[in-house]
């Protein structure tokens, strides 16, 4: 009877197992398919940029203030504030599936932003590790 128990319960443990190892093999799955909360240096970004210039699917934000965003900003950019109230709403009626650029003056706040689009299950979210600084560095266009 002791062994019936034995191999009964090494049955159970090896398939606890197996399913343990599926599920975080699904997991891993899932989080590779979501591209949020990804880093992009400003070359890759820039590249990013041109490789959907002409993607009416691929938005660029600038999630500074009016005033910074009037002073110098990426080609193609729109401007939503993080600081403003309703900043959470506006994002909320983004489409999902779309593909966004984030950037702000050093990263701060274009990765708050894109920790929110990631929670909110955005497909495809990229930021600009380093910021508008990191580009002007670069030397890359600029709007003023």
């Amino acid at each position: 009877m002791k062994e019936g128990f034995m191999r009964k319960a090494s049955l159970f443990l090896c398939l606890l197992t197996v399913l343990l190892f599926y599920s975080c093999q699904g997991k891993t799955l899932m989080m590779e398919r979501s591209k949020a909360n990804q880093n992009l240096d400003a070359q890759k970004a820039y590249d990013l940029i041109k490789e959907n210039a002409n993607n009416p699917d691929f938005e660029i934000i600038d999630v500074r203030t009016s005033e910074e965003f009037a002073d110098a900003h990426i080609p193609q950019a729109i401007n939503i504030n993080i600081g403003s109230p309703d900043f959470k709403s506006i994002l909320e009626k983004k489409d999902k599936n779309k593909t966004y650029l984030l950037y702000c003056r050093t990263a701060n706040r274009s990765k708050q932003a894109l920790d929110m689009m990631n929670q909110m299950q955005f497909r495809e979210a990229y930021h600009i590790f380093g910021g508008i600084r990191e580009w002007e560095i670069n030397e890359l266009p600029i709007e003023k």
